[in-house]
């Protein structure tokens, strides 16, 4: 027996409308064909574009639950109804409108994502305390790498006085810095090296 015939996504949406007004009106097979050319259009868009999680697969972070989802899915037939489809009949040009803005927050909140977390979110369905916690773990990085620098700096003039070098680092680890010490041999490191290809070029000019 031939499994039956799938309603096209048009029917379907249009019957669920039906059913959530609870009102009986017009059957899908009696709506002129314009009509059902633009509720399978508008259903076919839907589908297309609006995410089932806030989150991809892909992306880390927080998940909902089933009824979370479920609230969810509610909220925006509240609040998507009335608007997409005033009066029970979908208006695809205000559909078009409404996906014409949800196309240019796909392109344009990415960039603003990849940039304020150095290129560690750059899809658009990140919770924004997840992007808001990237940005504060990146400055609180920054901020410590430009203290340790200084730190460093000021410890290099202090190079033949052991017990001041001692005194600084000491503060550094107090300060916050648990790794200063491991960075003030890097940087010691770096400095002779820097010294010694200057010392280098400056002989081979020579």
């Amino acid at each position: 027996m031939p499994a039956p015939e799938r309603p096209p996504l048009g029917q379907v949406a249009y019957d669920a409308h039906r059913q959530a007004l609870r009102q009986g009106g017009t059957p899908w097979a009696d709506l002129p064909a314009a009509e059902q050319r633009a509720w399978t259009a508008a259903a076919t868009a839907a589908v297309e574009a609006v995410p089932v999680r806030p989150l991809p697969p892909a992306t880390p972070g927080p998940r909902l639950s089933t009824s979370e989802e479920l609230a969810l899915a509610e909220d925006r037939r509240t609040f998507w109804l009335p608007i997409i489809a005033p009066g029970g009949v979908v208006d695809v040009e205000q559909v078009l409108l409404e996906l014409g803005d949800y196309s240019h927050v796909l392109t344009e909140v990415p960039k603003v994502y990849d940039a304020v977390t150095g290129g560690r979110m750059t899809k658009p369905l990140y919770f924004a305390r997840d992007v808001i916690a990237a940005y504060e773990d990146g400055v609180t990085t920054d901020v410590s790498n430009a203290e340790t620098e200084l730190l460093c700096e000021v410890a290099q003039l202090f190079e033949d006085y052991p017990e001041d070098v001692e005194l600084i680092s000491a503060f550094a680890e107090g300060y916050g810095l648990p790794d200063f010490r491991r960075e003030l041999v890097v940087h010691r490191e770096q400095q002779t090296q820097a010294a010694a290809l200057a010392s280098g070029e400056g002989e081979a000019r020579v």
